[in-house]
C-alpha cells in the first residue's frame, strides 16, 4: 500500500484517524511525563545527612535548613550521663543519602528529671527492697535500722525525713532511706518470755 492510498483510506475511515492521533498524542505525554519526572522528584539529586549528636536543636535544625533539609524533635529522654537539650539519635543516620526538603528526626536530652512512682516496699525484705528500687532507676540508696521485731523487713521508705506514699513520683535521681527492722525487739520479747516462763513453774509443797 502506497502512502497516498494510505492517507485515502484513513481518510475513509475517521475513527482509525482518530484512534491514530490518540496513540500519538499518548506517546508524546508519556516522553513529556517522564523527562518532567525526573525534574519534579530531582532524580539523582541527594543530600549526605550531617552528624547531628551533640549538637542543641537550635544548631541541628540551621544546619539542616542549610542544605534543604527538615528537622523534627521525634523524642525526648532523660539521660544522666549527657547534658540536657542536646541531640542523642537522629534518624536517618549520618552520612545516609535523602533527597532534598526530606525530615531529619531527632532525639534529644530531655531538661526534667525523670520521675518514677515510689512502689509497695512494705513488709518486704531488705533485699527484695533494694532490688526494686534499683530496677527503677533508683541508685542513691541510704539504709537505716531501727528497732523491731523482725530483722531486714522493710517498715518504710523517707526522702527528705519524710515517708513516702506508694504511688508518689520521686525524681529517679532522688537520694532516699530504706527504713528496716534491727531485729532487737524479738530478742527483748524472748527474753521477756523466758522471765515469766520461770515465774509460772509449779510451787511444790513438800511435807516435813
Amino acid at each position: 500500500m502506497t502512502a497516498n492510498k494510505f492517507v485515502t483510506f484513513i481518510k475513509k475511515h475517521p475513527i482509525i484517524d482518530t484512534i491514530i492521533g490518540l496513540v500519538i498524542v499518548d506517546f508524546i505525554l508519556l516522553v513529556i511525563g517522564y523527562y518532567m519526572l525526573d525534574s519534579f522528584t530531582h532524580h539523582n539529586q541527594y543530600t549526605i545527612v550531617p552528624n547531628l549528636e551533640g549538637m542543641t536543636p537550635a544548631e541541628a535544625n540551621n544546619l539542616l535548613g542549610k542544605q534543604n533539609l527538615q528537622c523534627v524533635i521525634s523524642d525526648s529522654i532523660y539521660d544522666t550521663k549527657s547534658k540536657p537539650g542536646i541531640v542523642l539519635e537522629q534518624t536517618p543516620q549520618a552520612g545516609a543519602k535523602i533527597k532534598d526538603s526530606r525530615i531529619v528526626y531527632i532525639t534529644t536530652t530531655s531538661f526534667t528529671t525523670q520521675r518514677v512512682k515510689v512502689p509497695a516496699l512494705v513488709d518486704l525484705s531488705l533485699r527484695q527492697g533494694l532490688s526494686l528500687l534499683q530496677s527503677l532507676g533508683i541508685s542513691h540508696i541510704d539504709i537505716k535500722h531501727v528497732p523491731s521485731q523482725y530483722s531486714d523487713l522493710v517498715l518504710d521508705l523517707t526522702m527528705n525525713g519524710l515517708s513516702l506514699r506508694q504511688g508518689e513520683k520521686i525524681p529517679i535521681d532522688s537520694h532516699v532511706t530504706l527504713v528496716v527492722g534491727d531485729g532487737s525487739e524479738a530478742n527483748e520479747e524472748f527474753e521477756l518470755d523466758s522471765i515469766a516462763g520461770d515465774g509460772d513453774e509449779p510451787i511444790v509443797m513438800v511435807d516435813e
